[in-house]
């Protein structure tokens, strides 16, 4: 554009030097002056435009921007809830088991006095722990057994394995574990 003006000057100052005097010439410096107006209007409003666009995506950036944020927070929340879910999930489906002789009950103080787990203060590391979904027989290791804590009848069965080894088959895990987490068998 620079350019262009600096020509139409560079004729306009010859034409008036010149002893020429051309109506048509004139006629076309001065529609070329106004064309060149007339571009520079137009590159004018095109930067305005320009500008404007580019404050808008500047600010649709900000927008995204903030969405992503939304977004991570979101999938952070939604993955500590799922971590708490599964914590639960598994609290309320785990349970404890423990066989031994009665001497070693007694050792643990998971038998006192003929109680089973009268107080807290039994050995709780002594109890091995299992999730009450999957975990359907316990093998016993042992040819007698008798389960000293309550458990509906019915809800399971002792059967001897091939070794006549008896093991314990959880038939109905919700109704079996109802009662309590904690199964204390003891063994002969």
């Amino acid at each position: 554009m620079q350019a262009n003006r600096e020509q139409i000057a560079k004729l306009e100052k010859q034409l008036k030097n010149s002893s020429y005097n051309s109506a048509q010439l004139k006629k076309a410096i001065a529609n070329l002056t106004s064309e060149l107006q007339a571009k520079q209007q137009q590159i004018e409003t095109l930067q305005a435009e320009l500008a404007s666009k580019n404050i808008r995506i500047a600010e649709l950036d900000d927008a995204v921007a903030g969405l992503n944020q939304d977004v991570d927070d979101l999938s952070s929340q939604n993955e500590a809830k799922a971590a708490t879910l599964s914590s639960q999930d598994k609290a309320l489906n785990t349970a404890w088991f423990v066989f031994g002789t009665k001497s070693e009950l007694k050792d643990q103080k998971i038998l006192q006095k003929g109680d089973v787990l009268k107080n807290s203060n039994f050995n709780k590391d002594y109890f091995t722990q299992i999730d009450i979904r999957t975990d359907k027989e316990i093998k016993l290791y042992s040819s007698k057994a008798e389960l000293l804590t309550t458990h509906p009848a019915g809800s399971y069965e002792l059967v001897k394995d091939a070794k006549e080894q008896l093991v314990l088959k959880i038939t109905n895990p919700n109704q079996f574990w109802s009662v309590s987490r904690y199964l204390v068998i003891q063994v002969r």
